[in-house]
């Protein structure tokens, strides 16, 4: 068996692109190798490698990913892996891999835990290693569609007649293999290069055609003589072309002198007050520093499952253990100014993050440089919104300010407590505790409407099955 790599990627001077091989055995083991791969001309990479077949070892499938390394060998920049690059392995075949490099994709907040708990979908999900026919000759379609919607699936149609000669009434539903990645063999015996497709949307139950991608067609431009016998060609480029439903999600800064100072009467606190959030519409309920993160995990999971999404404030530390708490679903990352000073690599300022499924955000892009912003872009930190209200307003014009706030474009608009109680002239001057919150039904019923008539916060489930 051999495997050919293809990919097209504009190195700088001195690095060199590397492919890692993992191939995993049905025993469970696992062997990785890190190969170099040839370019003439510094933008497109090949590789062809043999694998080694062992009966005493067999394998079950294979796992790969592109970096970037430096003349010294040093990684500068690798590709995103959340969602792997896993095919099942059939030692009779050959496969190209003909790839595009994969950053993290701009709808990446649809992959994130803050994104699946807002819509109520806990699913714990990886790619599963899908054993799909393989032919004398075939192609291996795959796609990423993070933005489908409850009871879509995506389908290939195109110019063969074997994908539906661009007949919306014939074309062929591929396979959901998790995290909202799909995929579908195709035998391609007797094809003459190179066809055209796209994907498209249709609806699992009435198999209408909902929907066509958009931009210019994908392409089969593989030549006949690769795509000989015992050749698997994986067609695996960019995402489904294809706008996703607004998301947007409006939540409360809570200040810590509501909570009580032993941990378990904050964390009932805490409880108590996403609670209040249900109530209120607030999907989104950022808890002071008050606890460590090994006692918010019970806050975190009972926030979860009620459709609310917790959001912790974050200051990384390279002289200490900066890993990110994996018991938020969205983290505000302060002081990040001072973080950046002491990270000479941009590699090694995205290390930090890109292996979190939290979403992160931040207030002030002021304080950093661009080459800095150009960084949180690729990790697709999003702005918050979280301007204060102030203070001498009436009731009615702070309504009028937040009815602003929470029309921006902003993924998130957190507010502090005290500007959403700004609204109502009791509470504002009441400091109302927990309990007061929680009964006050005129007021929380008005905070939802004003929420909902902003778009923010929609309730849709995004199931992929």
């Amino acid at each position: 068996m051999k495997l050919k790599f293809t990919i097209h990627y504009h190195t700088a001077w001195g690095e060199r692109l590397h492919v890692v091989v993992g191939y995993h055995h049905q025993d469970g083991s696992c062997k990785q190798q890190n190969l170099a791969m040839q370019t003439d001309d510094g933008r497109l990479w090949t590789l062809e490698t043999a694998v080694l077949v062992s009966l005493r070892h067999p394998l079950s499938h294979i796992e790969y990913h592109y970096q970037v390394e430096s003349g010294e060998g040093e990684v500068v920049r690798r590709e995103w892996t959340l969602v792997p690059r896993r095919y099942y392995f059939d030692a009779s075949k050959d496969y190209l891999f003909q790839d595009q490099w994969r950053d993290r994709p701009l709808a990446y907040h649809l992959y994130t835990k803050a994104y699946r708990t807002s819509v109520r979908d806990l699913r714990e999900e990886e790619v599963e290693v899908a054993r799909l026919p393989l032919f004398r000759r075939t192609v291996l379609f795959r796609v990423a569609a993070p933005q489908l919607q409850a009871g879509q699936a995506v389908a290939v149609l195109g110019s063969h007649p074997a994908i539906g000669s661009w007949n919306i009434t014939r074309y062929v539903e591929m396979q959901y293999v998790g995290c909202s990645e799909w995929m579908l063999s195709v035998d391609v015996v007797g094809w003459q290069m190179p066809v055209e497709y796209k994907y498209v949307v249709v609806d699992v139950k009435s198999h209408a055609l909902l929907a066509w991608e958009e931009g210019c067609n994908r392409l089969i431009s593989t030549d006949t003589e690769q795509m000989n016998d015992g050749k698997v060609l994986v067609q695996y480029g960019e995402p489904l072309r294809l706008c996703e439903q607004p998301w947007r999600l409006a939540g409360v800064r809570i200040p810590a002198s509501l909570l009580r100072n032993d941990v378990r009467g904050a964390q009932a606190d805490l409880k108590r007050l996403v609670d209040w959030a249900v109530l209120a519409g607030l999907k989104v309920v950022c808890v002071p520093p008050r606890l460590q993160p090994k006692q918010m995990k019970s806050v975190a999971d009972y926030a979860r499952l009620q459709g609310v999404v917790l959001m912790g404030e974050w200051t990384p530390n390279i002289k200490t253990d900066s890993s990110v708490p994996d018991c938020y679903d969205a983290l505000c990352v302060s002081r990040l100014y001072d973080f950046v000073q002491e990270q000479h690599i941009p590699y090694q300022l995205s290390a930090v993050f890109e292996d979190s499924t939290a979403l992160f955000c931040i207030e002030d892009w002021s304080l950093l440089s661009d080459d800095v912003r150009t960084v949180l872009d690729l990790l697709r930190f999003v702005r918050l919104e979280s301007r204060r209200v102030p203070g001498q307003l009436t009731a009615r014009q702070s309504a009028e300010v937040i009815a602003r706030h929470l029309s921006s474009l902003s993924k998130l608009c957190v507010l502090p407590l005290q500007d959403w109680l700004a609204m109502d002239v009791k509470l504002r001057k009441n400091s109302p505790t927990i309990e007061q919150l929680l009964e006050a039904e005129h007021f929380n019923k008005k905070l939802k409407a004003m929420i909902e008539q902003s778009g923010r916060n929609p309730e849709k489930l995004s199931e992929k099955q």
